[in-house]
């Protein structure tokens, strides 16, 4: 394992103590899928499987639509995600010929995700990291993002982050993060239900509207920001009763497919995504 050259300095002490909490949550999470498990998820990957007659995918199909938008092709970019886990997303975008580096504090999910790339046939670069120290200074990537991390912290560390990934990008170019939608009705009521029952799995989670005033507080200059993916959603509900959870997929996927506006107002998108563009 690559101990990381990006963040040389020492984090707060409240900083730290959150990660910490952040990154025992997820080594427990990560340490209970095996490599063979998780090599299955990621055959699957963007490869639509018949479920009731209708195609049905798995994977952040919407996060890498989001990024081949603004940038156009992804061949060559230099990305790097921050906080990365296993780098379900940095995979997607191996695959599209970006040149990536997966950078998380969990060792457990480096060691997965670089099992994972090999037999995916994917190559990457793995970087042992806070998120909290100061970044050494760097050429820049062309794109730094994170998914599912800036909700398990409070403002004054949401900032802190944001600066470090602004750090870490070349002039020019982009600052994305995605994020639980405030919005996202079952997945809220759910996350309620499961942390009165003890059985809530995924620690401080912050669900957010908007992370515009966030990116502007940081000097960057806002991009683009969506919502989507209102179907996520039925796999929290399954943490709270899964043969409901089972017939709200469904009936999803039988009326009007995996993501469609009606839906999304109905039960609201479950993700948030923010672009910025660091100034030149």
């Amino acid at each position: 394992m690559t101990t990381s050259t990006l963040l040389a300095t020492e984090p707060p002490p409240a900083a730290v103590d959150q990660e910490a909490k952040v990154a025992d949550v997820w080594n427990r999470h990560w340490g209970s899928f095996t490599p063979e498990r998780l090599q299955v998820l990621y055959e699957r990957l963007g490869q639509p499987a018949p479920w009731y007659r209708r195609p049905f995918t798995c994977g952040p199909q919407d996060e890498v639509r989001i990024f081949e938008r603004v940038l156009g092709s992804l061949a060559g970019f230099r990305t790097l995600e921050f906080g990365a886990g296993i780098g379900w997303t940095s995979l997607w975008l191996a695959r599209a010929g970006a040149d990536v580096t997966v950078a998380d504090i969990s060792s457990a999910a480096l060691e997965l995700s670089r099992t994972v790339f090999a037999r995916a046939g994917c190559r990457g670069r793995w970087q042992e990291a806070s998120i909290f120290a100061t970044p050494a200074p760097q050429d820049g990537h062309d794109l730094v993002f994170n998914s599912g991390l800036i909700e398990h912290f409070h403002r004054p560390d949401q900032l802190r982050l944001l600066h470090n990934m602004a750090a870490l990008t070349k002039p020019g170019g982009l600052v994305a993060v995605i994020a639980p939608f405030a919005g996202a009705h079952i997945y809220q009521w759910s996350k309620r239900r499961m942390e009165r029952r003890g059985t809530w799995r995924f620690g401080d989670e912050f669900p957010l509207r908007t992370m515009v005033d966030l990116g502007e507080e940081v000097g960057l200059q806002l991009v683009s920001e969506e919502t989507a993916k209102p179907g996520d959603q039925w796999n929290f509900l399954a943490g709270v009763n899964r043969p409901v959870a089972r017939l709200g997929m469904l009936a999803q996927l039988l009326t009007l497919g995996e993501g469609t506006p009606l839906w999304s107002a109905l039960i609201g998108d479950s993700m948030i995504a923010t672009v910025f563009r660091k100034p030149i």
